[in-house]
């Protein structure tokens, strides 16, 4: 049991102190279906008891599964693309020909966009990608995309459109995309793409994708260390605050009210975190 994780990425590092304590459960079979819309990511259940506990029934409505799951897949986009350096890497979208893909159908988007993906590993098995859905208000189906930083104009890999946004120039892709249309802009600032890239899950798009994948990612992205503790979150949060360790404070939760906060990358922050804990995990 915990009610904080640090979570320390490439570039730096994220606290997050909960109200209520998180319990983690035994890992669930891949099969289950145990509280979850996303059959694809069940590598660890984690139960908020701010759902436990309630005989006002304060939380227990029909779009709790639904937030959830929602949150779940955000975070989740989030966490990978914070993974990465995006810095002077691509920001993609696709988008298809409905001569030849049923853009309407997800299914048969995302098979185009596993084998549009299959082809760029063949090309460069070090490319780090993410990739998300967006579905315009058509009801067609597109991706958006990060790609890490590959040299695709040398390789002939990309043309230029003839295009520019701002000054920014606007590529398409010569290779590999052959269901549609293409469009690739250099990434100048990785943190703007990493807050970018999620806005585009939305509740909208989990209605439509339930027990589909809602991201894509590559399986070189390692990921944040992870610290998981049980602290005084309020003593925690005095200690970070008045020793100006602190860049940023977001506070949200409609269930569990959780401060997110963006640390100065600093030794310092573990000192009065362990200094705070009554556990660590």
């Amino acid at each position: 049991m915990y009610n904080c994780q640090l979570f320390k990425y490439q570039n730096s590092w994220q606290l997050r102190i909960y109200d209520f304590p998180i319990v983690e459960n035994e890992k669930l079979d891949k099969n289950s279906q145990i509280f979850t819309n996303d059959q694809f990511d069940l590598a660890e259940h984690e139960t908020d008891l701010s759902f436990l506990h309630d005989p006002d029934n304060k939380y227990c409505f029909d779009g709790r599964s639904q937030y959830i799951s929602l949150n779940h897949s955000i975070n989740k986009i989030f966490y990978y693309s914070r993974s990465v350096d995006w810095s002077d890497g691509w920001f993609v979208t696709l988008t298809f020909n409905p001569d030849q893909v049923d853009s309407f159908d997800y299914r048969s988007c995302v098979d185009c966009l596993r084998k549009f993906l299959d082809s760029l590993k063949r090309y460069d098995n070090t490319i780090k990608y993410l990739f998300v859905p967006e579905k315009h208000k058509s009801g067609r189906f597109h991706f958006h995309g990060l790609l890490s930083s590959v040299d695709f104009i040398r390789d002939d890999v990309v043309v230029f459109s003839g295009h520019c946004f701002g000054f920014d120039r606007i590529y398409n892709f010569r290779r590999f995309w052959k269901f549609g249309f293409s469009t690739l802009s250099k990434i100048k600032s990785s943190a703007a793409v990493q807050r970018y890239i999620t806005k585009y899950t939305t509740k909208e798009l989990l209605n439509d994708t339930k027990y589909q994948h809602r991201y894509f990612v590559s399986q070189n992205i390692e990921g944040a260390e992870i610290k998981k503790f049980n602290v005084n979150g309020d003593e925690l949060f005095r200690n970070l605050v008045s020793s100006d360790l602190v860049s940023f404070i977001n506070t949200d939760g409609n269930y569990n009210r959780v401060k997110y906060i963006e640390l100065k990358n600093s030794e310092k922050v573990l000192q009065y975190i362990c200094s705070c804990a009554i556990l660590r995990l």
